[in-house]
This record gives structure tokens, sequence and C-alpha cells, in this order.
């Protein structure tokens, strides 16, 4: 299902019905929840059920994260990570480092070259179904500009933004 304003309104049904103890969003899909939020029987739940929010794609504004929070009772943790690589990075409950989009995972190695952050992971896809090429360990340019401070993975930016659509 497709997250839409439309879907936003049901959001917490699936969640719930399933109970979920930890969620994966966008920034922009907490925008639009915390926007949205009418229902107190979805924060009851969120509040006693949810132990975790991840979130991710995109660096997450700090005035989103407290009005998410505040109306949803969660504490939100940002992660980073890609279709190719994984989970790259993410922070966790009582480590967070302000601004930071997580503590690298075991074996996960990162360059920081001019043309962006560079990775090296052996949680790395093997390659895309029906292909006859398969990935083999290798670096790999992420596209994102940024920093590595205290085993923390900062991003600041993309070298150049592409959406892809349909």
């Amino acid at each position: 299902v497709q997250f839409s304003a439309l879907t936003a309104l049901t959001f917490w049904d699936m969640p719930m019905r399933h109970e979920a103890n930890s969620v994966w969003l966008t920034p922009t899909m907490l925008v639009v929840l915390t926007k949205l939020v009418r229902d107190e029987q979805q924060t009851g739940w969120t509040r006693q059920h949810l132990k975790h929010v991840f979130v991710g794609t995109a660096p997450l504004p700090s005035m989103t994260k407290a009005q998410f929070e505040e109306a949803f009772g969660v504490h939100c943790l940002e992660s980073y990570g890609m279709t190719e690589q994984q989970i790259i990075s993410v922070n966790l409950p009582g480590a967070e480092m302000a601004q930071s989009v997580g503590k690298l995972l075991p074996g996960i190695e990162v360059v920081i070259r001019e043309d962006g952050v560079w990775i090296n992971s052996p949680y790395a896809f093997q390659g895309y179904h029906g292909s006859d090429h398969r990935q083999q360990k290798a670096w790999f340019n992420t596209g994102d500009l940024g920093y590595v401070d205290h085993d923390c993975l900062f991003v600041n930016g993309r070298r150049k933004d592409l959406i892809i659509h349909g």
C-alpha cells in the first residue's frame, strides 16, 4: 500500500492489528501522521505498545521529531540504509549522538571522499532479481555527503538529488 493522505488516515490500523512493537517511517510520514492525529485510541496504543520508531531516508528535522514524539508518546531513532546496502547505522536508545543517523553496525566500513560517502558492507545485496550480474563485495558510493565521528555517521547532504518516479 502506497503511503498517501488517504492511507495515512488508517495508517495505525495495520500495526495495531499485527501487534507491532517497532515501525520504520520517513520524516514526511511523521509530518503527515502528526498533522492527522485525531484518534485517542491510536495514540493510546502507540504510547503503550510501540517501543521504537525508526526514521530514515532523509534528515529528520528536530521540530518534526519533537512534534511526533509528543503526539504519539514514542521516541524516534534515526537510522541510515539503502536498498543495495541494507542498514548501515542506527541510533540506539540512550546512545544517540545528536544530528547523526546512528552508530555504524558491526562490519560496516565507511570512507569519506570528495564525491561522497562510500560504504563497504557485509550486508550488501548480491544483485537484482532476474539479472545475471552479481554484485561483488566492493565499495559502494551512496551519493550522500557526510562524515564519521566516534563511529557515528552524519549525513549532511546529497551530491545530487534524483527522484525516480513510476
